[in-house]
C-alpha cells in the first residue's frame, strides 16, 4: 500500500499540511521542521512524483460582493485581510494574484462567466458567498477553483473554511459563564420565504453554534431572541431594535463585527450599558479597536484562510481533478470590555418601556 501524506504526517509529528508545503518545496517552513518530514518520508519509502510540478502563475482572487456592499469605496477589511493572506501565500510560490470584485451575482449567478472572460483564468480562488450556480457556471475541466468561506453540496474541489460552529459555541459558553440565560442573536439574510434561516453558509454554521450551546446549557432556544439583518452596522441597529421591541434579554450575539457594532449604536441611543445592562459579543474580529467599549469578538485567522486557499490551489492546478478538502482553520473568542457578568435584576426592561412613545408606539 502506498504512503500517504497523512502517513508521514504522523511519523513526523506535524500537520498533514506542512507535510504537503515540504513536499512540494514551498518557503516558509522552518529548516527542522522540513528535515523532519523528508526523513519521516524517507523512512516510511514514500515513492516522489518524478513528473515536475507545474508553476502556478497567474491566478485570479475573485471577490463576490453582496448587494448591500456594492456602493463601499473600498474592500471590506475581513476581506482585505484575506486577500492579504493569498497574496503572501502565492509571492512564496512564485504566483501572482488577479484580483477582480463579481458584483450582482445574487440577482443574476450565471454573469459571472461574462466578469472574468477577459481574464483567460486557469486558477483562481472564489471568496465569500458565490451561489451554486455561480459556481456551477465557472466549473469547467481547464479551471482550478478552491471555494473561501463558502462550502456548497454539489462543489467537488477544495475549500477554506473558518471554524464558525465552534466559534459561536464559544461565545455562548462565555455568556453563560457570566451567568447569563437570555443570549439573542442576530444572524444574516435569510432564504427567500424562510423567515429564521441564514442564506449565508458561514453565518448558517454561526446560528447552528448559538443553537446547539444554548441547547449544552439546558437554555430554551427562543425563536423572538433571534433577528436576522444584512450584516451591516445599519442592519445590526435595527434587528437590535427589534429585539429591544421583544422579551428582555441580557445578551446578544451578533454574526458578525459590522453587525455587532450596529448593535453598540442602538443600545448606546436607547441608554442601554454595555455591559451593565447587555453584554455583546461579534464574530470576525476586524472592528473590535475601533469602537467602545472594545468589542469581545471571536477571531477569525483571515490571513491564514487566503494562506491555505493558494497552497490548495497549488495541488488543485497540479492535480487535477483536485482532491474535495475542506481545511477548516480554528477560531479564537477574544474577550474585551463589552462583555460582562450579568446583573440579578436586568434594567433593560424599564429602558425599553421609556423608549416606546418615542419612537411611535
Amino acid at each position: 500500500m502506498p504512503v500517504s501524506v497523512r502517513d508521514i504526517a504522523r511519523h513526523a509529528g506535524v500537520s498533514s499540511g506542512t507535510v504537503s508545503r515540504v513536499l512540494n518545496g514551498h518557503r516558509g517552513v522552518n529548516e527542522d521542521m522540513r528535515e523532519r518530514v523528508l526523513h519521516a518520508a524517507d523512512s516510511l519509502g514514500y515513492e516522489r512524483p518524478t513528473s515536475p510540478r507545474r508553476a502556478l502563475g497567474e491566478a485570479g482572487f475573485l471577490l463576490v460582493v453582496r448587494e448591500v456592499e456594492e456602493d463601499r469605496p473600498q474592500v471590506a477589511s475581513f476581506w482585505a485581510e484575506v486577500l492579504y493572506g493569498a497574496e503572501l501565500e502565492a509571492r512564496s510560490v512564485g504566483a501572482r494574484l488577479v484580483f477582480r470584485a463579481l458584483h450582482m451575482l445574487d440577482r443574476d449567478p450565471r454573469s459571472v462567466v461574462e466578469q472574468v472572460r477577459d481574464l483567460n483564468l486557469s486558477a483562481a480562488v472564489l471568496v465569500g458567498p458565490a451561489p451554486a450556480e455561480s459556481v456551477a457556471a465557472l466549473r469547467r475541466p481547464n479551471l482550478s477553483l478552491v471555494l473561501v468561506d463558502n462550502a456548497l453540496p454539489d462543489h467537488s474541489g477544495p475549500a477554506v473554511l473558518s471554524d464558525n460552529f465552534a466559534g459561536a459555541r464559544a461565545a455562548v459558553d462565555h455568556l453563560v459563564s457570566l451567568g447569563h440565560r437570555q443570549i439573542a442573536f442576530i444572524g444574516g439574510p435569510t432564504l427567500p420565504g424562510r423567515p429564521g434561516t441564514n442564506a449565508i453558509h458561514s453565518i448558517w454554521w454561526r446560528a447552528l453554534g448559538y443553537r446547539t450551546a444554548l441547547e449544552d446549557h439546558g437554555i430554551a432556544v427562543r425563536p423572538e431572541h433571534m433577528e436576522n439583518c444584512d450584516l451591516t452596522v445599519s442592519g445590526g441597529a435595527e434587528a437590535a431594535k427589534r429585539l429591544l421591541d421583544g422579551p428582555p434579554f441580557t445578551a446578544i450575539v451578533a454574526a458578525n463585527d459590522p453587525t455587532a457594532v450596529g448593535v453598540l449604536q442602538t443600545l448606546n441611543e436607547t441608554s442601554v450599558t454595555v455591559p451593565g445592562d447587555v453584554s455583546v459579543v461579534g464574530f470576525d474580529d476586524d472592528l473590535s479597536y475601533h469602537v467602545t467599549p472594545r468589542l469581545t469578538t471571536v477571531h477569525v485567522d483571515t490571513q491564514g484562510m487566503g494562506a491555505a486557499a493558494v497552497r490548495l490551489l497549488v495541488d488543485a492546478f497540479n492535480n487535477p481533478p483536485p482532491s474535495p478538502m475542506v481545511c477548516t482553520l480554528p477560531v479564537q473568542l477574544v474577550v474585551r470590555a463589552s462583555s460582562g457578568v450579568v446583573r440579578a435584576v436586568p434594567k433593560i426592561a424599564p429602558a425599553r418601556s421609556a423608549r416606546k412613545p418615542d419612537r411611535g408606539h
